[in-house]
């Protein structure tokens, strides 16, 4: 019930016109939320380094390239940032990891260090221009356990349209038309676990512009598998309301119930951390 409401809300701010109005007192129950994940701290130590320690008791360099380090000190990537530093940190330690919806590499270079000293990092980021920045932006920051694959997850295998939503150039969406679309490939993570291209993955972090609910029904059988231990993942609940999909919430709760996750933690009103 408490899930069918939240959606309710959520549905009828929107129906409304109200969000604007809504909107301080619902940045103050997500700083509410965030604080129950933990915190951390950046400071600046180079023009191209940032220093982050967290409460988890994790302290993570990032960049360079520069560009990661000025990421690191943004307020907007707090919420993913706080749960990748004090929900995936602490189990990171020699996991294999998946970062789906890479995009230029930020997260998949935290995660390639957090994973140190054995572990290794999928990154899966399908627009051929995109994945050339995340290779090079792996190699500039010296993540030699990480490896870019140009695939976007789905429900389906074969190949699909991606293009930006509302102009914008700087995210793609398969939930997205436009006359700037790429043709990409996609996959479901199920089939490439089955034919070996991928390992199992130990940890998921999952940012796909709209398309979380589709990726995650291609992967029933990674995620039920008792080696997937966490799930991250950013809900872009404004997307899905748009495409038609309804009842979100209710449906990804059952959804992780039934492959066996005993934890789902809201970290911010978008972003849900998963554990077994």
């Amino acid at each position: 019930m408490i899930y069918w409401f939240l959606d309710f809300c959520r549905s009828a701010t929107r129906r409304l016109g109200v969000m604007r109005l809504v909107s301080p007192l619902v940045r103050s129950v997500e700083k509410g939320m965030l604080g129950r994940m933990g915190s951390y701290e950046a400071v600046a130590i180079a023009p191209d380094q940032t220093r982050l320690t967290a409460s988890s008791g994790i302290e993570l360099v990032m960049g360079p390239p520069a560009e990661f380090a000025h990421l690191a000190r943004l307020v907007y990537e707090r919420p993913m940032l706080t749960a990748v530093l004090n929900g995936l940190g602490p189990i990171a330690k020699n996991a294999v990891a998946w970062d789906i919806g890479a995009n230029a590499g930020f997260y998949s270079s935290a995660l390639a260090r957090l994973t140190l000293p054995n572990g290794r990092v999928f990154c899966f980021e399908p627009v051929p221009a995109t994945c050339r920045l995340l290779v090079e932006s792996l190699r500039v920051a010296g993540a030699g356990n990480a490896t870019a694959h140009a695939i976007a997850l789905s429900d389906r295998d074969g190949e699909a349209d991606m293009a930006s939503r509302d102009g914008e150039n700087t995210t793609r969406s398969l939930e997205a038309q436009g006359s700037d679309a790429v043709r990409v490939v996609t996959a479901r993570a199920d089939t490439l676990v089955g034919n070996a291209r991928v390992p199992q993955p130990n940890l998921i972090k999952l940012d796909v512009e709209g398309h979380e609910m589709k990726a995650l029904a291609g992967m029933s059988q990674v995620l039920a598998h008792p080696d997937c231990r966490a799930l991250l993942c950013e809900i872009h609940f404004g997307i899905l309301h748009d495409i038609g999909e309804r009842h979100v919430t209710e449906r990804l709760h059952c959804l992780l119930g039934k492959a066996g996750f005993r934890s789902t933690r809201w970290v911010s009103r978008s972003h849900l951390l998963a554990l077994k």
